[in-house]
């Protein structure tokens, strides 16, 4: 069953992430209970929680964590692209 998260449980995804593989960036912010993702030269796309730190929109998010259980980064799957790593920058 899918799981649902309160605003305040979605404010440690949001950030910027970076792809060395596309050399762009995808800021993750929050709206209202949902994670948006604005791509560059397109329109954010809202992410829904599907289960702990992977959630699905118009491809899956699936967040990797450090020792300290914070967020470190993604892995982005969409029909073509498979596990495409983008890693958390810091002081975002």
């Amino acid at each position: 069953k899918k799981i649902t998260l309160a605003a305040a449980q979605l404010q440690e995804y949001k950030g910027t992430f970076y792809s060395v593989e596309l050399d762009t960036k995808y800021k993750l912010s929050v709206n209202d209970s949902a994670l948006l993702v604005k791509i560059p030269r397109n329109d954010e796309i809202k992410l829904s929680p599907f289960i702990k730190d992977l959630f699905n929109g118009d491809f899956t998010i699936l967040f990797s964590r450090d020792k300290k259980n914070k967020i470190s980064g993604f892995y982005l799957t969409t029909g073509r692209v498979r596990n495409l790593y983008f890693e958390k920058l810091k002081n975002q």
